[in-house]
Protein backbone atom coordinates (compact mmCIF):
# COMPACT_ATOMS: atom_id res chain seq x y z
CA UNK A 1 0.00 0.00 0.00
CA UNK A 2 1.05 3.28 -0.80
CA UNK A 3 1.52 6.12 1.59
CA UNK A 4 -0.49 8.98 0.28
CA UNK A 5 1.76 11.39 1.98
CA UNK A 6 4.71 10.25 0.41
CA UNK A 7 3.80 12.08 -3.16
CA UNK A 8 3.06 15.98 -3.55
CA UNK A 9 0.54 17.09 -5.99
CA UNK A 10 1.72 18.09 -9.11
CA UNK A 11 0.95 21.64 -10.55
CA UNK A 12 -1.54 22.02 -13.46
CA UNK A 13 -0.22 25.33 -14.30
CA UNK A 14 2.94 27.74 -14.43
CA UNK A 15 3.33 30.42 -12.30
CA UNK A 16 5.75 32.47 -10.39
CA UNK A 17 5.67 29.56 -7.72
CA UNK A 18 6.30 27.16 -9.52
CA UNK A 19 10.12 25.28 -8.39
CA UNK A 20 12.47 24.61 -10.70
CA UNK A 21 12.36 20.75 -9.86
CA UNK A 22 8.53 20.34 -10.01
CA UNK A 23 8.56 21.94 -13.65
CA UNK A 24 11.23 19.94 -14.94
CA UNK A 25 10.02 16.65 -13.42
CA UNK A 26 6.40 17.55 -15.23
CA UNK A 27 8.24 19.28 -18.51
CA UNK A 28 11.30 17.60 -18.69
CA UNK A 29 11.02 19.52 -22.34
CA UNK A 30 11.33 22.78 -20.67
CA UNK A 31 15.12 22.79 -19.87
CA UNK A 32 16.53 23.29 -22.94
CA UNK A 33 13.94 26.32 -23.43
CA UNK A 34 15.31 27.71 -20.30
CA UNK A 35 18.93 27.25 -21.72
CA UNK A 36 17.38 29.30 -25.09
CA UNK A 37 15.62 32.28 -23.12
CA UNK A 38 19.28 32.99 -20.72
CA UNK A 39 22.67 30.75 -20.76
CA UNK A 40 22.76 31.21 -17.02
CA UNK A 41 20.13 28.66 -16.85
CA UNK A 42 22.93 26.08 -18.09
CA UNK A 43 23.67 26.03 -14.57
CA UNK A 44 21.12 23.76 -14.26
CA UNK A 45 22.88 20.98 -16.20
CA UNK A 46 24.98 20.63 -12.79
CA UNK A 47 23.63 17.52 -11.26
CA UNK A 48 24.38 18.80 -7.94
CA UNK A 49 22.82 22.19 -8.65
CA UNK A 50 20.12 20.50 -10.15
CA UNK A 51 19.76 18.23 -6.93
CA UNK A 52 19.57 21.47 -4.38
CA UNK A 53 19.08 24.57 -5.93
CA UNK A 54 16.09 22.74 -7.91
CA UNK A 55 14.35 22.10 -5.24
CA UNK A 56 14.42 25.55 -3.32
CA UNK A 57 14.35 28.00 -6.58
CA UNK A 58 11.05 29.26 -8.17
CA UNK A 59 10.15 30.52 -11.78
CA UNK A 60 10.41 34.40 -9.90
CA UNK A 61 13.96 33.69 -8.60
CA UNK A 62 15.01 32.24 -11.61
CA UNK A 63 13.84 35.25 -14.24
CA UNK A 64 15.61 37.50 -11.65
CA UNK A 65 18.79 35.74 -11.68
CA UNK A 66 18.56 35.44 -15.73
CA UNK A 67 17.39 38.97 -16.17
CA UNK A 68 14.15 37.92 -17.81
CA UNK A 69 10.94 39.26 -17.80
CA UNK A 70 8.71 36.95 -14.96
CA UNK A 71 5.84 37.55 -17.48
CA UNK A 72 7.90 36.47 -20.38
CA UNK A 73 9.42 33.38 -18.93
CA UNK A 74 6.78 31.83 -18.03
CA UNK A 75 4.36 32.93 -21.20
CA UNK A 76 7.33 31.34 -22.98
CA UNK A 77 7.18 28.00 -20.69
CA UNK A 78 3.78 27.70 -20.76
CA UNK A 79 3.55 27.92 -24.67
CA UNK A 80 6.16 25.70 -25.25
CA UNK A 81 4.28 22.96 -22.56
CA UNK A 82 1.10 23.58 -24.13
CA UNK A 83 -0.50 25.15 -21.91
CA UNK A 84 -3.29 27.48 -23.17
CA UNK A 85 -3.33 31.07 -22.01
CA UNK A 86 -0.87 33.75 -21.35
CA UNK A 87 0.48 34.75 -17.64
CA UNK A 88 -0.87 38.54 -17.01
CA UNK A 89 1.39 40.21 -14.88
CA UNK A 90 -0.80 43.18 -15.06
CA UNK A 91 -3.14 41.24 -13.11
CA UNK A 92 -0.23 40.48 -10.55
CA UNK A 93 1.47 42.96 -10.11
CA UNK A 94 3.67 41.41 -7.01
CA UNK A 95 4.39 38.43 -8.89
CA UNK A 96 7.51 40.34 -10.62
CA UNK A 97 9.93 40.64 -7.68
CA UNK A 98 10.72 44.23 -9.69
CA UNK A 99 7.48 45.50 -9.05
CA UNK A 100 7.42 48.75 -6.80
CA UNK A 101 5.29 49.61 -4.37
CA UNK A 102 3.53 52.17 -6.95
CA UNK A 103 2.87 49.34 -9.31
CA UNK A 104 0.09 47.98 -7.15
CA UNK A 105 -3.23 48.85 -7.55
CA UNK A 106 -4.84 52.15 -5.98
CA UNK A 107 -6.42 50.43 -3.11
CA UNK A 108 -3.40 48.99 -1.66
CA UNK A 109 -1.71 52.41 -1.99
Amino acid sequence: MQNSTSRKPQPTDITPQTKIKVLLDKFPQLEDVLLEISPTFAKLKNPLLRKTVAKVADLRQVAQIGNVSIGELINKLRQEAGIEGDFDVELRPYADEGAQISDAPHWVQ
